[in-house]
């Protein structure tokens, strides 16, 4: 062997260093980071944190107070119902009312007569607020109408004239010095009486004025000299209508249009009228009541006994007689009549304790000039006495119904 094979045998029997202590390699062959990140950043992403945390719970919270709220709101469904002893107030006046009503915050009370007096009163204490006749002296109305919800009235006279007007409550604030020194000593929420009206201290001591303010417009010729008898109103985007039931038995409607002029600043009504002669039923009388609708296309005519006769009135100025039927059962009269919600369904109270809801419907094999028939809809539960008076709300399809033997039933159609 020679000297060269030597050499190499004994160089590869010995083992290297590297085998000896191995390195650990590792697996990230990029471009190492040279930087850190900065304070604020690390501020903002704990900021965020925080926020994205509250506002989780934030709405588990306000999730679960919903479904609370639901609870309690639901809860009293599910117990006897109950009312709270009425509080009485007694109203000097000298002659009986044909219509009370009150402001939305039952305040100011308000109350009309066959005469045409007027009486405004506070509700808390009875104290008289205003007193004043409405019309002429001698001109007392003969036939009348309220609306319970835009505060539009209507009055019919002997003479054949009708005369249109409006209640609404006017508010105002008055300035500090004008305010007399024992209201001054009224706190929040207390009520004074100021003027015709009453004065109630705002939460920002302010002194907060209201009163009742009823206009009148001039009277316009139904008929000469032929009494109105029986009078509804109906206001709609269209404008006013009115239906009258005349003395000599005459369905008049009229669509109202005014007309301001420039220079006088007067306004003038006109009528576009239109009338039917009423064929009474023999032996029936006059009817009691008179129903417009409240787009004012159907009118209805009603006999204390029941029977109906309704009227298409769709052409103001050319109605027609759509059909007849009976609104209570057969040995039954109409003790109280009201419209719900939108002057559409028919509420008839009568004197066995029976409350129904009529409404047009259009079947198929209508044969009424306007395709629709008047129909019962429901017959709410009675009561016990005869219905003296119907209610209904301004609102919703809530009606309000009370008997003679002094129950109140409250029902939703």
């Amino acid at each position: 062997m020679s000297d060269s094979d030597q050499d190499v045998s004994a160089s590869s029997s010995e083992p290297s260093s590297a085998d000896d202590s191995p390195k650990k390699q590792s697996g990230y062959i990029g471009k190492r980071r040279t930087r850190s990140t900065r304070s604020g950043v690390r501020v903002a992403d704990k900021v965020a944190q925080v926020l994205i945390t509250l506002g989780g719970i934030g709405t588990i919270i306000a999730v679960s107070l919903v479904c609370v709220f639901l609870v309690y709101v639901v809860i009293p469904l599910f117990t006897s119902e109950s009312l709270e002893a009425p509080k009485q107030v007694a109203v000097s006046t000298q002659v009986a009312p044909i219509h009370v009503a009150s402001d939305e915050y039952l305040s100011i009370g308000w109350s009309i007569s066959e005469q045409g007096l007027l009486h405004s009163f506070r509700i808390d204490s009875a104290e008289v607020l205003d007193t004043r006749s409405l019309f002429q002296a001698g001109r007392h109305p003969t036939a009348w109408s309220f609306s319970r919800d835009t505060g539009h009235l209507a009055f019919g006279f002997a003479d054949g004239t009708v005369q249109l007007g409006n209640a609404e409550f006017i508010t105002d604030f008055i300035a500090d010095e004008d305010v007399p020194e024992d209201l001054k000593k009224l706190k929040p929420g207390e009520v004074g009486t100021f003027r015709d009206g009453i004065v109630q201290v705002t939460p920002e001591n302010q002194f907060r004025y209201q009163k009742l303010e009823i206009t009148l417009e001039d009277p316009v010729t139904v008929e000469a000299d032929v009494p109105i008898e029986l009078i509804d109103l109906s206001v709609s985007t269209n404008g006013e209508i009115f239906a009258v039931l005349t003395g000599d038995s005459e369905l008049r409607l009229a669509r109202v249009t005014r007309r301001k002029n420039l220079l006088t600043g007067k306004m003038t009504t006109r009528l576009r009228e239109g009338k039917l002669d009423v064929a009474l039923p023999e032996g029936a009388g006059k009817p009691k009541f008179l129903m417009l609708t409240g787009l004012g296309d159907s009118v209805a005519l009603v006999w204390e006994d029941g029977r109906l006769l309704r009227y298409d009135s769709r052409n103001t100025t050319e109605p027609v007689f759509a059909e007849e039927l009976s609104v209570t059962p057969d040995d039954a009269k109409v003790t109280a009549l009201s419209f719900l919600v939108g002057k559409t369904s028919l509420v008839v109270g009568d004197s066995k304790g029976g409350v129904s809801v009529w409404f047009r419907i259009k079947p198929d094999n209508a044969e009424t000039p306007d395709g629709a028939v008047l129909t019962m809809a429901h017959a709410l539960p009675p009561g016990k006495a005869p219905v003296a008076a119907l209610a209904p709300s301004t609102l919703s399809r809530l009606v309000a119904a009370g008997f003679k033997g002094g129950q109140v039933h409250l029902y939703h159609v």
